[in-house]
């Protein structure tokens, strides 16, 4: 990243469950843009005592879901330089969830109405209201 630069950034989260192929073409449109975009994927929560039948089902669906999101890189995003694409299944909080967000400062955050609440905190916290965009995906 640039320091000191003023540099705006796009960030996309977006639950395991909306990565479906309707929703994949709509984050297409984030193809033209030069800014750094950042995608987070959030995996579906679990209960504490759900014992899966097979082993390693949380390495399975992470695996799925970064696949289908360097599947939708390959058909859209063939030339962006600034691209990070996370997926994490833990709730995001400053501790845990690592963002290298240096001379960023400002950002705009799109996301689905049902879902992003536990990112909005973490990102307010580091964002002045004045530069931290919110808009959501119909």
């Amino acid at each position: 990243m640039l320091r000191f630069a003023k540099v705006k950034a796009n960030l996309v989260y977006i639950q395991e469950e909306d990565l479906k192929p309707e929703f994949q073409h709509k984050l297409c449109a984030f193809s033209k843009i030069k800014e750094p975009l950042i995608v987070i994927v959030q995996l579906k929560e679990v209960s504490a005592n759900f014992k899966p039948l097979i082993n390693n089902l949380k390495e399975i669906r992470k695996d799925k879901a970064k696949k289908k999101v360097i599947n939708w890189i390959k058909i859209c995003f063939s030339t962006h330089q600034n691209l990070t694409v996370k997926v994490i299944d833990f709730l995001p909080t400053t501790k845990r969830l690592s963002l290298d967000l240096e001379g960023i400062n400002r950002i705009a955050v799109y996301q689905t109405k049902n879902g992003g609440e536990n990112i909005l905190p973490l990102l307010k916290k580091r964002f002045d209201p004045q530069h931290f965009e919110l808009n959501y995906f119909s």
